[in-house]
């Protein structure tokens, strides 16, 4: 089932919650048996281990993320598409200005997005221009990275040329993402691409709901006060959590919601009014 799953559902939508009911049921079926069977025999061994206090830990935690996953997070879709359509015009603008400078240059570039390609890059920058390089890749290649293109005017030679710097600011910009500094096409293909459309692609509208439950842990049934809870209509966002998915140990989500930049975070609104 896991792999029936896996070729029909998870390579087109990455989500195993669009997958049948008939399929998933039984996935899950499974999969907390399997879970059950495994924590019966482990868990009185792990509970003597030092890292069990952790482990709890780790739990509560799941418990908050679990439930921020299934209640959502409410978008102002209004305020999505007046931010996108804001975003894309500077985003063209830009682009016809880079299109023009590198017709100064006699160069031409056949990219579909606003970001060039990187290959186009190294031969506008080190061929054409004539740079000298500063910075390589792990692979031995010339490095098209911000480091490596801020670090091109660290040399006197590169420095008086001018348009490799023109090119370079509309290329990276000069400020990150959110500020009110001048964004490059690097930074307008990650927020309409990474952010914009694929954030309004996850969106799942809902009807209005209302709900009798704990107003201090917002559970059903609790020994607590009960309150009505509301949930106003509007499209929701719902992101997926791992406490254990980096190997780091961070925390991690799917789509990076942590890296949402500001000028983005604000379509998202409170659903207590």
């Amino acid at each position: 089932k896991k792999g029936l799953i896996t070729k029909q559902v998870y390579k087109k939508s990455k989500d195993y919650g669009n997958a049948p009911a008939s399929i998933l049921g039984p996935y899950c079926a499974s999969d907390g048996d399997a879970g059950w069977r495994l924590a019966k025999k482990y868990v009185p061994a792990a509970q003597k281990q030092k890292w069990w206090p952790l482990f709890q830990m780790y739990m509560k935690a799941e418990r908050v993320l679990a439930r921020n996953t299934v209640e959502g997070w409410l978008v102002d879709v209004k305020v999505l598409d007046k931010k996108q359509k804001v975003l894309v015009r500077e985003a063209e603008a830009l682009k016809r200005d880079f299109l023009t400078t590198l017709g100064r240059v006699k160069m031409r570039f056949e990219g579909r997005g606003y970001e060039p390609h990187e290959e186009d890059l190294r031969r506008l920058l080190f061929r054409r221009l004539r740079l000298r390089p500063k910075v390589w890749t792990d692979s031995g290649k010339l490095s098209t990275s911000a480091k490596g293109l801020t670090q091109l005017w660290r040399d006197k030679k590169n420095a008086r040329n001018e348009a490799a710097r023109k090119i370079v600011e509309m290329v990276i910009g000069n400020g990150k993402e959110g500020d009110d500094k001048k964004l490059g096409l690097r930074n307008y293909e990650k927020l309409i691409g990474t952010y914009l459309v694929k954030l309004r692609d996850r969106l799942v509208y809902r009807e209005r709901r209302e709900f009798r439950a704990c107003e201090v842990c917002h559970s059903v049934p609790c020994s607590h006060r009960k309150t009505t809870i509301v949930w106003p209509a509007g499209h929701y966002f719902c992101p997926g959590y791992s406490l254990a998915g980096a190997k780091t140990g961070r925390l991690s989500s799917r789509p990076n919601i942590q890296n949402i930049p500001p000028v983005i975070r604000t379509a998202f609104v409170t659903r207590f009014r």
